[in-house]
């Protein structure tokens, strides 16, 4: 129960309401004691937790699953369930931004540990994922790609210069990928900002590739990502569909991905916001 919390103005102090909440959640439960395991309370407590108590960013997602494991103190059956309760549930969340939760989760409690009820497989599998993954984490600089362009130049996506660049790995072959470009073609037309896009090619046909562009009048740096100076791009930016699209800032660093098209202006709006707001 929240006692009532006022500000000197008389109304409700609901910041105040709220950390209180969050202070004494777990009052009466001992997560050293596996005992509540057993009841229908602590799945359904633990999910309202991190759903709706804890704020919705990495960080503090991060510093509440580390503060509740230390607290199991090595309980085996009441670590083991959370150790695989948090490592699933954001190895599989579908929100920007939370598999640097996956790789917190891989990187302290799998690597360089064994478990008996965990397969030496299955963990080795978690491993190769976040090496992966910690590549293009949000704030992450963008792997370098260098690629042939549709006249057989190599183009470093590092070299183009602009305020936003907007990497979109697609195919003529794929539905879902002419809508995308179809959508990023006109947020860059009606867009008064520096917004370039740095368009990879994940088709075999050349003859089609090129003809698709021309029709579309898609003034982009075109490459083909099967011509590269810097690898597998599947590797590098863990694409195993399309579309996938990642925006950058002018630095290069990765500040939104698997974003789809029309969510991009609202996003970057919010973004030039939040930057001068800091400045």
């Amino acid at each position: 129960e929240v006692p009532e919390f006022f500000r000197d103005d008389g109304r409700h102090d609901t910041l105040s309401a709220y950390l209180y909440y969050r202070k004494h959640y777990w009052d009466g439960i001992d997560l050293s004691d596996d005992r509540i395991l057993r009841t229908p309370v602590f799945s359904r407590k633990l999910e309202t937790y991190m759903e709706q108590v804890i704020p919705k960013h990495p960080d503090s997602v991060i510093t509440e699953i580390d503060r509740m494991i230390a607290a199991t103190n090595e309980n085996t059956d009441m670590k083991e369930y959370l150790l695989w309760h948090f490592t699933n549930t954001y190895e599989t969340s579908k929100v920007m931004g939370y598999d640097k939760i996956f790789v917190h989760m891989v990187d302290k409690y799998f690597t360089d540990k064994t478990y008996d009820w965990l397969y030496p497989q299955v963990q080795q599998n978690m491993i190769d994922r976040v090496n992966t993954l910690r590549k293009v984490l949000i704030d992450a600089y963008a792997p370098p790609l260098i690629m042939a362009d549709t006249a057989g130049k190599f183009i470093a996506m590092r070299q183009i210069s602009a305020d936003y660049l907007i990497i979109l790995f697609w195919t003529t072959t794929c539905g879902e990928c002419k809508r995308e470009v179809d959508a990023l073609k006109t947020f860059q037309n009606e867009s008064p900002l520096d917004i370039k896009i740095f368009a990879v090619n994940t088709d075999t046909s050349l003859s089609d590739w090129k003809q698709y562009i021309n029709k579309k009048k898609l003034d982009w740096v075109h490459v083909n990502g099967n011509i590269s100076l810097t690898g597998d791009y599947h590797n590098s930016y863990d694409i195993y569909s399309t579309p996938v699209i990642y925006v950058l800032d002018d630095q290069k660093k990765i500040i939104a991905k698997r974003l789809a098209a029309d969510r991009i202006p609202e996003f970057i709006e919010r973004h030039r916001s939040m930057k001068y707001e800091k400045e």
